[in-house]
């Protein structure tokens, strides 16, 4: 895709007519057709009620998953649509429980700050958290995350992008600690 392809698609976000919109982390830029597919949703909910959701809501988060699935090479049904990462973490974190000889949370202090707030509410269930600070120009160390990898780690987690530097992180060496060490890893990719 070229400048000239992306230029053409500028022209679907209003704001960018009038600002620099540097906070897509959060609130992406709200293309022009979704005002319509709010009013659609705010007409099934006005005239279906609850019926809208046996007619079509039950399945819009399969829909979307399908599609970003497609985008990146994932099975039918495998991707999982839901409102925030931190919601997201959540529920991958559910499937997770904490044993004595693996109840470590290793992420990034880098990280959206509701991330941390999750990890650290696991505590009193048994969990230890792990914070690997960022570096003083706010990247992170891929060699300090990965450092931070041991056999009691059950979960890793940290952002490919850095929401407030938007410095790139690295997966490869990290999952690939986690992996030397049975850890399963979540990226916010």
């Amino acid at each position: 895709m070229g400048a000239d392809d992306l230029d053409r698609w500028r022209a679907e976000f209003p704001i960018l007519e009038s600002t620099v919109y540097m906070i897509s982390n959060s609130l992406g830029a709200m293309p022009r057709r979704a005002a319509e597919s709010l009013a659609e949703y705010a007409r099934a909910w006005s005239t279906r009620g609850v019926r809208a959701w046996e007619e079509r809501w039950w399945e819009m988060a399969r829909e979307v998953g399908d599609r970003v699935g497609a985008i990146i090479g994932a099975p039918r049904g495998s991707v999982s649509m839901h409102e925030n990462v931190t919601t997201a973490a959540m529920v991958a974190l559910g499937c997770v429980s904490p044993r004595p000889a693996r109840n470590r949370i290793v992420c990034a202090a880098a990280d959206f700050p509701s991330l941390i707030y999750l990890y650290r509410a696991q505590e009193p269930l048994g969990f230890e958290l792990s914070v690997v600070p960022p570096e003083p120009d706010f990247t992170l160390s891929v060699e300090r995350l990965a450092d931070a990898i041991d056999d009691r780690t059950a979960l890793v987690s940290f952002s490919h992008v850095l929401f407030r530097s938007s410095f790139i992180v690295d997966p490869a060496p990290v999952v690939a600690r986690a992996r030397q060490c049975g850890a399963l890893v979540l990226v916010d990719g």
